[in-house]
């Protein structure tokens, strides 16, 4: 008879937990504990507002606005010129070059 390989054991695993499941979602219950960030009871509940694309839209489209509007800002203060003062200067080391004739 042949060992089984290592593929052929996680294979096999993966098969049962998947099985396990299948089961437990046709029985109606939950084998993945609720997210650790959310209340058991808050994800019980059904989210408030529906799904709705044009206010979603809209809301995008202020926010396009304001991001133009702070990048015009940041472009007209580019092109204006910054206003540099170096208040430490770091020794400047020049390295000799060598060259071979």
């Amino acid at each position: 008879m042949k060992k089984p390989t290592r593929t052929n054991l996680v294979l096999g695993a993966s098969t049962v937990a998947l099985a396990l499941m299948l089961t437990a979602t046709m029985g109606s219950t939950s084998v993945l504990p609720v997210a650790a960030a959310q209340p058991a009871a808050a994800a019980a509940q059904p989210a408030e507002t529906q799904f709705n694309a044009m206010d979603q839209r809209k809301q995008m489209i202020v926010l396009l606005e304001q991001m133009n509007r702070r990048l015009t800002t940041i472009e007209a203060k580019l092109n204006s010129g910054l206003s540099v003062k170096v208040t430490e200067m770091p020794e400047v080391k020049i390295k000799e070059s060598s060259t071979k004739k």
